[in-house]
This record gives structure tokens, sequence and C-alpha cells, in this order.
């Protein structure tokens, strides 16, 4: 259960991210078709279709186009020890809120897609005592020129219906069999329409995409409009064929509307004769707005547009790259260099960390208990200030390691490389390392280190204590060697000024000196000395508090300790 909720959680946020991503490529596409509806003027309901049906491709598309991504620069010639970021394992596992919000998107689609099948088997046992009827004296007669389909009667059908993918057929209701003859030929004509033009696959996709963006509005909305368009191009056929006047044809669909309350829903099963009451009255608009001959003409004016809307998919489809080429910080316009650095700088003295950022872990990733390593490339300037910050080796995942590396190596600080004596800008390697269940180095810089105070109504930060007899170590406490600098072997030396109270306990710990700061020997021999305890300094014969310096040695192999009182 445990290995199921960390690879919920450490793939929730990229579904999500692509999702989101979708969402707003299929809402940009669709407004654009929307604007487009406005500005023609009474376009064909085949051109209306067209666009539409470019939005419902969208959303059956993810995001495929990438975006240009930048040049990588060759590998630094020169690499500093790696940051190891660390955090206690967690003992529990909980949802995160993208899992929570992921499970909540799969069951609406879930929904859907039940009430799909629903409404699907539904039509299926209305047509299931079917009978086969044969009009050859209805529309054989009148027009040969079409392969008709199969033509069936069902007793409990609300609505004539073309159904199926491969082999349709239509479906009539009893009393369109017995209606006149030109009513009868309407709507066979305008159910040979849906099948002619293979409506029952657009049908299908329309489905499918209601149940993959079950949250989108503009989704419902281009549902709608297809469905709209799709009958007015069925109707136009049905007129054409049929030598039914418009009004006549209305009165039919009029009739229809009275006599069926119950009417298809938004998740169609098949390709319906008649539609939802405002669908109805949008039809009937259109069948009694006289048409001027232009207007029933594909012509080439709107081929060209739907071409435009072609290139617009394509614009909409683009995929955001995870390769990082400049810093995210705030502080973005003065690291992007404004000519590209050399590939090689010869030095003769490496630069060295005058100050580190220690990067946050990311918390979806602690939360999956994700690992992972980033290096991270930093075109260190002249004065040691980082300029240029980029991607040198991902972690392979979507945990977010390379934005936090990305953010805290913005903000190093170093003693700069020099040449003949002279400072000279380099590129510089640094690995940044992502574990769990290892104690997190501090962030916090010498100098804020010393910025600390004692509490001065206890004991004064620099004022001197006399005494007649030194305080004596009772028991002393190794300090642990930095696993950052072990394995970079590196060595140094802390000088930590330590409180005494009249007990002997020591109060407080303050790094006076730091040899090498910030590669983790100072929080090392800090922690070391608080658990120091000592016999109390004396004077005439009475216990006084104290303060003492402490130089902590850090040397491979070994860790020597001395006191020096003062």
């Amino acid at each position: 259960m445990m290995e199921a909720i960390q690879l919920l959680n450490f793939h929730a946020p990229k579904i999500l991210r692509t999702l989101g991503l979708m969402e707003a490529q299929i809402a940009i596409l669709a407004l654009l078709v929307l604007a487009v509806e406005r500005w023609l003027r009474q376009p064909l309901p085949k051109v209306r279709y067209a666009l539409w049906l470019v939005v419902l491709a969208k959303c059956l598309l993810p995001p495929f186009v990438p975006l240009p991504q930048a040049v990588q620069l060759p590998m630094a010639q020169f690499e500093l020890p790696a940051i190891l970021i660390g955090v206690a394992s967690p003992q529990t596992q909980t949802l995160s809120l993208a899992t929570i919000f992921l499970m909540f998107w799969l069951a609406a689609s879930l929904i859907l897609g039940m009430m799909a099948l629903r409404r699907y088997w539904r039509l299926r046992s209305q047509l299931h005592n079917a009978q086969r009827v044969t009009l050859s004296g209805i529309v054989a007669s009148d027009n040969t020129e079409f392969f008709w389909p199969p033509i069936w009667k069902a007793e409990h059908l609300p609505t004539p219906v073309a159904i199926g993918l491969f082999r349709p057929r239509i479906y009539l209701t009893s009393a369109i069999t017995k209606a006149e003859r030109a009513a009868l030929q309407a709507v066979l004509y305008h159910e040979l329409a849906h099948v002619l033009r293979r409506d029952g696959w657009i049908v299908l996709l329309q489905t499918v995409t209601q149940i993959l963006h079950p949250f989108n509005p503009l989704v419902w909305l281009m549902n709608l409009r297809l469905s709209r368009y799709r009958e007015e191009i069925c109707d136009d056929f049905a007129l054409q064929n049929s030598n039914v006047p418009p009004r006549q044809y209305g009165g039919i669909l009029l009739r229809f509307l009275e006599n069926n309350t119950t009417l298809p829903l938004a998740l169609q099963a098949g390709t319906c004769f008649l539609e939802t009451a405002n669908g109805f009255k949008q039809r009937f608009k259109y069948l009694l707005t006289p048409k001027e001959v232009t207007m029933t003409r594909f012509t080439w004016k709107y081929q060209l547009l739907l071409a435009g809307m072609v290139v617009a998919l394509l614009a909409a489809s683009w995929q955001c790259s995870r390769h990082l080429s400049a810093p995210t910080a705030p502080s973005e316009e003065k690291l992007v260099a404004t000519v590209p650095p050399p590939d090689f700088v010869d030095y003769d003295k490496a630069p060295a960390l005058a100050k580190r950022v220690f990067p946050k872990y990311p918390p979806l990733a602690k939360a999956a208990g994700v690992e992972g390593t980033v290096y991270m490339k930093l075109w260190v300037r002249e004065d040691g200030k980082v300029e240029t910050v980029k991607l040198q080796k991902g972690s392979g995942t979507d945990a977010g390691f390379e934005e936090a590396a990305l953010r805290a190596a913005t903000q190093f600080e170093f003693y700069p490389a020099m040449k003949n004596g002279k400072p000279v800008a380099v590129w510089v390697s640094i690995p940044f390392h992502f574990k769990l269940g290892e104690k997190p180095a501090s962030p916090e810089t010498p100098a804020a280190v010393r910025s600390q105070t004692p509490n001065t109504n206890e004991a004064p930060t620099t004022g001197f204590v006399q005494f007649d007899e030194a305080p004596q170590i009772v028991r002393r406490a190794a300090p642990v060697y930095p696993e950052i600098a072990k394995k970079a072997g590196l060595e140094g030396t802390v000088w930590v000024k330590i409180q005494l109270d009249e007990n002997g306990k020591v109060r407080e710990a303050l790094v006076q000196k730091s040899s090498k700061p910030d590669l983790g020997f100072e929080e090392a021999a800090m922690a070391a000395a608080k658990s120091f305890e000592f016999s109390p300094a004396r004077k005439n014969q009475k216990p006084v508090a104290v303060w003492i310096t402490m130089p902590f040695h850090f040397k491979l192999g070994q860790i020597e300790k001395t006191n020096q009182n003062q």
C-alpha cells in the first residue's frame, strides 16, 4: 500500500501538469473558434462544424510540439564537492493534494463513462424487438444514387436514429412509419445523411472527449455546437433530396418535439433526428432563414480559414521543455549573459565557495520517497558572482529537483578563480544530491552564526570573567565529520566559543572562526560542543560562569580536540 501511495504521489504532479496544459490549450483554441464564429457573417453549418472539429481533434491530442531548447554548452572544467540535501525518511505516507485531485478527476471520468455505457445499453434494449421494414416505394423510386442501409422499425424509440459504425442501420419509430409520405421522406434522408457522413464516429469521439475532460466547460460547449451544426447539415441534405419545403420540414420537427418528452442527453449513443429543445429552436430558426447562393457553397475563403485553424491547432499543441537554460529566481535578468561565455578558461587557482545556499527538498518528492542527483553548471564572474546557470544533467524524474537546485545555485558566491594573479571568470560544475533519511545540512552561513549573542543578563558575550581555577572537561563528544567534506577530502578547523554556567553546563556555543566555512564543520563543532560537560570554574572557591574558546580540528583519519581557556 505504501508503495502504491508513493507511486501515485510521484506521478500525479506530472499527469496534472500535462492535463492542465491540455485544458489551457483547448480553451485557447475554443475561444479562438468562438471569436471566428462571431466575426463570420452567417457562415455555412459545414464551416462552423469543421471549425469545431479542429477543437475536437485538439481535445484528443496531447501536447506534442516541442519548443526550441537552449543549446547546451560543453562540460565545465571544474567540479566542486557535491551539495547534499537530506531529510528524515517519512514514517507514514499520505496522499498528496495532486494525487487527491487526480483521483477526483478519474472518478468524474469514470462516472461519465458509466453513464455513456448505460445510455448505449438502454438504446440497444429499445432496439431489441425491432422489425425490418421495406420502404422502396418511398425512397428507392425517388432517388437511386444513394446506397441505403437497412431500415428497421422499433416500438419504443422516442426519435428516429442512425446507429452503427461499420454496418450502420436506420431505426424509425412506429409513429413515423405511419406518417405521410413527405414526412417519412424527410426523416429518412436526414438519417441517411448521418450514415453517409459517418457521423457515428464523430459522436463516439465526442463521448470519449467528454469523458477525458469532465471539468472543462468549453468541451461541453464544443459538443453542443457540434451536435447542433451536424443536425443542421443533415437538415439541409434532407431538404435538398426530399422536396419538402422548409416550413413543412419545421412542422415535422415541431410535431416530434410535442410528442416526445424524453430527449437524448449530452452523451449520445447515436445520431438522433431530434435533440434538446434549445437545439431544436436553433435548427428551426436556421430552416426559416433565407439563404443566398453564396452561402450554400464551401468557398475558397472558408477553405483558407479552415487551413488557418489547423495551423492554430499545431500552435496550441506545444510541449513545455524541461531543459532549463536560465535561472527562475527574481534576479533572472541579471543572470542572463548578453555574450555567450567561452567554452574553456584557463586558470592557476580554482574557485572556492564563499557562500552556498542549500536547496529546499521538493515536498512532493519527499512525500513520494524519491531521491535524485542534479548537475548544474555555473558561470562565475571575476567578482565571484554567479551570472548564468545551466542544467548539465537532470535527475531523470519530474520531482522538481532541477528547479530547486537552480534556485539555490543562482544565490551562490565564490572566491574567484585566479590566472597570473588576476581573477578570471570560469565555468563551475556542482552536483546536488537529494537524499532521504539523512540530516539536512544547515543553510546558515558563518556570518549568521557569529551574529548570535548569548543572553547578556546571564553573562556578557565579550566580557572577561576572572577565575582562580579553570574549568576542566568531564565528558567530551567527538564531532561527526561532515559527509560532504569527507567525500571531498577536505580538512579544517573551527574555533567555538562556549558559555559555561556555575555548574559547568554548556549554555551557549557560538562559532568564533572557521578555516573552511560552509562545508558543515561549523555545525558539527557546535553540536559536539553542546554535548560537553565541565567541572565549573572557580573564583575565591566559588563556582562562576565563564566563556571559553575551544578549537575543533577536523582531519581525515582522526579528529583532534584541544581546548584553550580564556
